[in-house]
This record gives structure tokens, sequence and C-alpha cells, in this order.
């Protein structure tokens, strides 16, 4: 399985989003700024998001992007699953318009689909609140890490 450039693009942006949490709005050129995009690659990703009522954006100059839900209830299954047109692992897997097996002689469908499972399974577990707060992931996005006192 592949993800697409933009469901890692639009997860990274996310990840971001919920790093600079409580700042309410984030500006496109941060992002951008931050992963080396441009502009148009989050335009895909945004529109899905947006359109999922996950996040939010808002135009003009003190404009930028939003999360609607709280990062915290927001798996990274549910996002690479909004974000992703399929999940088909190998092409002799394709499902036909009946729900069919098109190739029913796929000796290792069901090793492929449980491998498939599990990997959503696993991306479940995680939601972007734990993401941001990661150490690792902070200082992979350039973020401060705050003190304790």
């Amino acid at each position: 399985m592949r993800l697409l450039t933009s469901t890692d693009v639009g997860v990274n942006a996310l990840i971001y989003m919920a790093a600079v949490l409580p700042r309410e709005v984030v500006q496109q050129s941060e992002i951008q700024e931050c992963f080396g995009i441009v502009q148009s690659a989050l335009k895909r990703p945004f529109r899905l998001l947006g359109d999922a009522e996950i996040i939010t954006t808002r135009m003009g100059r003190s404009g930028g992007h939003s999360w609607l839900r709280d990062p915290a209830t927001v798996s990274l299954r549910e996002v690479i699953e909004l974000l992703e047109a399929d999940f088909e692992i190998a092409p002799i897997l394709a499902i036909d318009e009946q729900h069919k097996p098109r190739h029913p002689k796929a000796t290792l469908s069901f090793v492929y689909e449980r491998s498939r499972t599990a990997f959503l399974k696993e991306l479940e577990r995680f939601n972007f609140a734990e993401i941001a707060g990661d150490p690792y992931t902070l200082e992979a996005l350039g973020i401060e890490i705050p003190k304790v006192k």
C-alpha cells in the first residue's frame, strides 16, 4: 500500500495545526514553509478535511485554517481513510461492482486483507493531539518544547 502525497501533506498539516494549539488560526504559509510545499499541495486535503468538518478555512488577511473538532477526537485512521481514494494493497484484490473479487483465485487475498485490517487498526490507536504532543514530533516540526516548572 502506498499513500498519496496529498494524504501525507494533509496528515502533516493537521499534526502541525494540533502542535501549535492553543493558537486558533494557522496561516497556510506557515504550513507551506514548515514542510517545504507549494500552496496547491494543500488544496485537495484541506477541501476534504473541511467537507468532513474536521477543519475550517477562513479567508482574508487574518485568515487561515483551524480545527473544528478537538484533535484528541480525530484518529489517524479517520483522516487517512478520508484522504485516500482506496486501500487496495494489490490490483489482484480489486472488487467489482457487485462487491465480489475480480480475481477469485487470488491465493493471498486473506493475507492481504488481514494485513490491511491490522494496518487500519494500528492507525486507529493514534489521535492528532497525542501525535502533536510527542517530543520527537515537536522537535521535527521545529516547535520549542514547553519547559515544565
